[in-house]
């Protein structure tokens, strides 16, 4: 069996080349360390959406597979030290024949205090059909023995897992949090607050716990979303228990250059391409257009006070995301040079698509209904390159996979003509698509 499907090379003799590009290296000059290669013998590397143990960042749509091992560098949120300005002061030189930027991948959950960057020891950047190689290293000596034997062991790995589809086996619900009871009744109280005018929105959640004799399979399952939903942003996160896996259809925020753009993503319905009529329902429907304003206005504030000039759409139009369609609003401008994007992403996180509106009243009416958000549901997940650039997705349509235990959340946004079981059955439909791939991974 050959190493990995690589189309037009052999993989098995990419080590000794990869040992041939880094002869005229010998020792780490002294901080973070990065070399790029453009290596075109890797043309056609099969990159795996996810792997167990690694850090990993798909967007098919968009021809972008990124894949990270090990770790050269962490950075823990602090306080003091927010994620941005640890990035910043990282003492990172870079070196080599192209390949592009060398990056860090960067998440946190909702409430933003459990944030984590990792630079990858060795990073495999797919785009447009070319793959490249980034190596990474933090220590004074000589990297290369670390790096080929990372290299080693990853074309190793990489060529010993399968993606294809298992029998599709049944996952019992183990518990929910909160249970349906206590999740229609917490909507009811948040329905009654917009109502009396002490919320124009809050967003509530369900936790479901999955369990089978069967594990669970992170890279089938990272497979499995990144083909049944191209335009998603696709990611695998180790947590420190666990695997995280999303398909998220929400883009907080991106940077290219001085372009930025984010997606304001609110209002649900099912979608079928066999009947428009669904489409055309969600479009008129005045409780989710009036949803989706409350994000769109949000978002286009905060990023009208950071741009210097914006484009803001004046009618959402629709995103179908396989059995799902929500009412998407592309917003798009132009950033101020001195703004960094993760400082953008603070700015934008939480939005009142996975929060509420006004924040803070919403943050207190969550912490006092009991809802308990963890492993980074509705927080933000991507990654940001030396030069600043990077995407960073809210971390929605996720699981987080623990051996023979998979845990799933999904929420609903209550305004004031929010009905309860209206609401749980909208967070059924949202956790269905995870369910279904989960029966084959």
């Amino acid at each position: 069996m050959e190493i990995l499907p690589c189309r037009h090379c052999d993989a098995k003799s990419l080590p000794a080349r990869l040992a041939r590009r880094l002869r005229g290296l010998k020792e780490n000059p002294g901080g973070l360390f990065s070399l790029s290669l453009d290596m075109p013998e890797m043309d056609g590397l099969w990159l795996p959406a996810a792997l167990p143990g690694a850090w990993s960042w798909t967007r098919r749509e968009e021809g972008l597979s990124l894949l990270g091992w090990g770790k050269a560098a962490v950075i823990e949120h602090d306080d003091d030290h927010p994620l941005s300005a640890s990035l910043a002061a990282l003492p990172w030189r870079q070196d080599g024949q192209g390949g592009g930027q060398s990056l860090a991948f960067v998440g946190h959950g909702f409430d933003s205090r459990d944030g984590r960057a990792v630079v990858p020891r060795l990073l495999l950047r797919r785009i447009d059909g070319r793959t490249s190689l980034v190596l990474s290293a933090s220590s004074f000596g000589d990297p290369r023995p670390g790096w080929m034997s990372d290299f080693e062991s990853l074309l190793a790995v990489i060529g010993n897992v399968s993606s294809s589809p298992l029998p599709p086996e049944d996952n019992r619900r183990s518990a929910e949090d909160p249970p349906r009871p206590e999740f229609l009744s917490r909507v009811a109280a948040a329905t009654e607050a917009v109502r009396r005018g002490e919320l124009r929105k809050l967003v509530l959640s369900r936790r479901v716990t999955l369990e089978r004799n069967r594990p669970f399979d992170a890279l089938r399952l990272a497979e499995q979303l990144a083909g049944r939903y191209p335009s998603c942003a696709v990611l695998g996160f180790p947590m420190d228990r666990g695997m995280l896996l999303a398909a998220s259809p929400e883009r907080l925020v991106s940077r290219r250059g001085d372009l930025v753009e984010s997606h304001a993503l609110a209002g649900t319905a099912p979608h079928d391409s066999g009947n428009p009529a669904l489409g055309q329902r969600l479009m008129a429907s005045r409780k989710d257009r009036h949803e989706h304003a409350i994000v769109v206005d949000w978002v286009a504030a905060v990023l009208r006070s950071a741009c210097v000039d914006l484009d803001v759409p004046v009618t959402p139009r629709l995103m179908p995301v396989g059995g799902l369609q929500h009412l998407w609003t592309p917003i798009r401008g132009r950033l101020r040079p001195d703004i960094a994007l993760l400082d953008l992403a603070a700015r934008l996180h939480p939005t009142p698509a996975v929060a509420g509106m006004p924040l803070e009243p919403a943050r207190a009416m969550l912490r006092r209904l009991g809802e308990r958000r963890r492993d980074w549901y509705t927080g933000a997940a991507g990654w940001v390159d030396r030069a600043g650039n990077g995407d960073l997705a809210v971390v929605l349509r996720c699981a987080i996979l623990d051996g023979h235990q998979a845990q799933l959340s999904a929420g609903a946004g209550i305004v004031a003509a929010s009905e309860p079981e209206a609401e749980l059955a909208e967070t059924e439909l949202k956790l269905g698509a995870m369910l279904d791939c989960l029966r084959t991974a």
